[in-house]
């Protein structure tokens, strides 16, 4: 798959694709290390390279999926994705309630609970989906067939997961009960990496048949969002 890109891009714009995913890397690593204002610099600072990385390889606004005459089938796509992604979500929770057991959220209040939820669509749902399925699929889609260009889209995204999952098993009850040593805690960041990679999957799915990045961002935050809230209700 790499070989493909290397292949079919320029030297010049081969070395711009490995600048922007150390930009890329640089900027996962320490965006788990940083807190409090100086994250939004480093999204400044990712939001600048992306915008150059656009310019460069003259990607248009229908590439990234934001033309104005597909904002309404992709709020349509994500609604309806969203909403059965929710509802399963849900059952799940009523089920088994401590799959969703996370002692980070324990002493989180209801207005907290707004400000992540609103700092998740700004901070993390955003920009992931401007660059991954923005971006990277609009690259990778001018350079391989659809299969391929999604699967090297997911399989980034999932990498992507490895550093904020670091510690996952201590926090999660059911991830610390199951496996509580270091080879089950390298096996819950393996099994992060496989179920954000095929999340990453979904959202190409949502943005490529809705011609519209409203449609994964709307399906992201739906994910997130209610993981959230079921977290916060299962430690109540």
């Amino acid at each position: 798959m790499l070989n493909s890109i290397i292949a079919t891009m320029r030297t010049k714009n081969f070395l711009v694709f490995v600048g922007y995913i150390t930009v890329l890397c640089i900027y996962n690593v320490l965006a788990v290390h940083i807190r409090g204002w100086q994250q939004w610099i480093l999204v400044v600072m990712l939001l600048a390279a992306s915008s150059a990385v656009m310019w460069w390889f003259s990607i248009n606004a229908a590439e990234i999926g934001l033309a104005r005459k597909y904002l309404k089938r992709g709020l349509l796509y994500g609604l309806g994705i969203g909403a059965i992604i929710a509802g399963s979500m849900i059952v799940a929770y009523i089920v088994q309630p401590t799959l969703f057991t996370d002692n980070r959220y324990s002493d989180t209040s209801n207005t907290e609970a707004i400000g992540r939820l609103l700092y998740m669509l700004l901070r993390t749902v955003i920009v992931e989906e401007l660059v991954f399925r923005g971006i990277l699929l609009a690259l990778f889609l001018r350079k391989m067939p659809t299969v391929q260009a999604v699967a090297a889209s997911s399989v980034l995204f999932g990498l992507w997961h490895i550093m904020p999952s670091l510690g996952v098993s201590g926090t999660s009850a059911a991830a610390s009960t199951l496996l509580p040593s270091f080879i089950g805690s390298v096996a819950v960041i393996a099994g992060i990496v496989v179920a954000t990679g095929s999340a990453g999957a979904l959202f190409c799915y949502a943005k490529i048949r809705s011609n519209s990045l409203l449609a994964p961002i709307i399906v992201h935050w739906t994910i997130n969002g209610v993981g959230l809230i079921l977290a916060m209700l299962s430690v109540r």
